[in-house]
């Protein structure tokens, strides 16, 4: 999603939740700070109010335990989740952010640090919840990375109640998807993404190539044993491509994910004593009322 979408979906948003004040800011921040001090060490500075946004520069978002390490050079943010986090609203209604100059960085356990995201141009956000019908919607997230590559989620929850801070935490329980749209653009953005985590995965020891080779295998014959009427046989064969051309697939993914009634935590309770499903067909309740639609477009840039 480009720009001018992405700037029409940040005006959609109630005219209230647009309404930020210096102190607003300072507020929210502060308050941000404090809430999340046991798990992230949040630094940054205020520096301005300018339409309506909060402006951050220098943000950094440090994981307790030293491992994880995410940057911004300016923050811009909106929406009733703002105020709320300053006590000036009831719940947190909606959000919109931007933030530019990125960078996120993981240490692995031996030491090694390795950089997961390599600077996108810029990040989007733009969320809305409706207390009604208590659903959460991802209007967007939007990462614009250089060169040509881009990653674009948008989607909708249902079970999220944001009135307390005791719903939120039943609703990490009770939250169900309903759908998921991703598109993925990359041309490079797959090995600098997925490699550094699939490193670790493979053995320390033989050849890596064959260490690859034998997870594809496996992803191809998962692929193909996948129920059709969840995921249709194009999808089948957009995935079998996409896993031909790993470890360096070149092109646009597009992933469209519906659930009736959607997808949640409750649909792997059944496995908690029993086990990961070893069979489809002890795996069939997870595809109930689910569909996958899946394209892959070798080359495409756009």
């Amino acid at each position: 999603m480009r720009v001018a979408a992405v700037l029409a979906l940040l005006m959609a948003l109630p005219a209230g939740a647009q309404e930020m004040t210096e102190a607003v800011c300072a507020k929210a921040f502060d308050a941000a700070r404090v809430a999340l001090r046991d798990d992230v060490k949040i630094s940054g500075v205020w520096d301005h109010l300018q339409d309506g946004q909060c402006v951050f520069r220098g943000v950094r978002l440090k994981g307790a335990d030293g491992r994880t390490d995410f940057r911004i050079d300016t923050l811009r943010v909106h929406g009733g989740a703002m105020s709320w986090l300053a006590g000036e609203a009831a719940v947190p209604d909606s959000l919109a952010l931007t933030a530019e100059g990125t960078q996120f960085t993981l240490k692995a356990k031996d030491g090694r640090t390795q950089r997961l995201l390599a600077a996108p141009a810029a990040v989007t956000v733009s969320a809305a919840w409706d207390p009604a019908t208590f659903t959460l919607r991802l209007h967007v997230l939007d990462l614009d990375f250089p060169g040509e590559n881009s990653l674009s989620l948008s989607g909708e929850v249902g079970g999220v109640n944001l009135t307390t801070p005791a719903a939120m935490q039943m609703s990490v329980a009770g939250f169900q998807v309903i759908s998921l749209d991703l598109d993925l653009v990359t041309h490079g953005l797959f090995e600098s993404l997925a490699m550094p985590l699939l490193a670790n995965m493979l053995p320390e020891d033989g050849s890596a190539s064959e260490a690859i080779e034998v997870l594809r295998q496996q992803a191809i014959t998962l692929v193909a044993e996948l129920p059709v009427q969840s995921v249709p046989n194009a999808s089948k064969q957009a995935l079998g491509a996409l896993l031909h051309e790993l470890p360096n697939p070149s092109g646009r993914l597009t992933v469209a994910f519906r659930a009736d009634p959607g997808f949640g935590a409750a649909r792997l309770t059944r496995y908690v004593l029993t086990g990961p499903p070893a069979t489809m067909d002890e795996a069939a309740p997870l595809f109930q009322g689910v569909t996958l639609g899946v394209t892959w477009a070798h080359g495409a840039r756009d």
